[in-house]
């Protein structure tokens, strides 16, 4: 596979509401730069599956052997990547910055822990490489490139869609029959309590003052801070209790 000339390179593309995303142009452009370039589409699903989608790239690249398979480092992308590179054998590597190839070997800049750490990596060919949009310059101008489609078939997918809609979630509307459970430190003996989220998080605000213990409670993406009393009954209970009065 390796000490060819030109280089194989494929770029996946991925389809947009509006066409063909401008990351995978990006990648497509950088295929071509790298050497004997084709630009890949899987199609034949309604929407991305992974199976059918790896179990069709992967049969193409046993059958043609690329050197050097690049995806855009979106959800599908990387998830696609990690499954095809997996499926082949080959070196991954995920939302690179920056790509050279040398020598027989990808050197890949990409950045970690938030973008606080910058890191570079060198990946034996083949391999698989996922890139962060706007990573590669497109420049103006650039004119699509021929797609291949390569058909995949949905019958691979072990999972079946029964429904599949917008929740209310998407439309900012959030609605919940049930409180959704959580778990939470209460202080500093390590004891732990599993509780519902509900209309006494405003008691538990008021009982927060003057307790020592405090816990970030987190319910349909806001925060709230909230402080639980340490108390052994409440502990053993699991839920909010009162306390009978003691006599001296």
């Amino acid at each position: 596979m390796l000490g060819r000339s030109p280089m194989k390179v494929w770029s996946i593309v991925e389809r947009g509401p509006s066409g063909h995303r401008r990351v995978s142009l990006e990648i497509a452009a950088k295929a071509k730069e790298l050497g004997d370039a084709t630009a890949i589409e899987v199609t034949g699903l309604e929407r991305y599956s992974a199976l059918p989608a790896v179990s069709a790239l992967a049969a193409k690249a046993k059958a043609e052997a690329p050197d050097l398979i690049l995806l855009a480092a979106t959800p599908t992308g990387r998830d696609l990547g990690a499954r095809l590179a997996a499926r082949l054998g080959w070196a991954y590597a995920s939302e690179a910055t920056s790509l050279a190839v040398e020598d027989g070997a990808a050197t890949i800049t990409r950045t970690m822990y938030a973008g606080k750490v910058r890191a570079t990596v060198r990946a034996a060919l083949p391999a698989v490489v996922s890139v962060r949009p706007g990573a590669f310059t497109l420049p103006a101008g650039t004119a699509e490139p021929r797609i291949e489609s390569v058909p995949a078939d949905a019958s691979a997918e072990k999972l079946a869609f029964q429904r599949f809609e917008p929740t209310a979630e998407a439309s900012g509307h959030a609605e919940h029959a049930e409180p959704p459970d959580v778990t939470y430190d209460v202080g500093r003996k390590g004891a732990r309590r599993l509780g519902r989220v509900d209309a006494r998080l405003e008691i538990a605000r008021e009982r927060a003052h003057g307790l020592r213990e405090r816990a970030l409670l987190r319910t349909d993406g806001r925060e709230h801070q909230a402080a639980f009393a340490f108390f052994t009954s409440a502990v053993k209970a699991g839920r909010n209790s009162k306390r009978s009065p003691t006599t001296p």
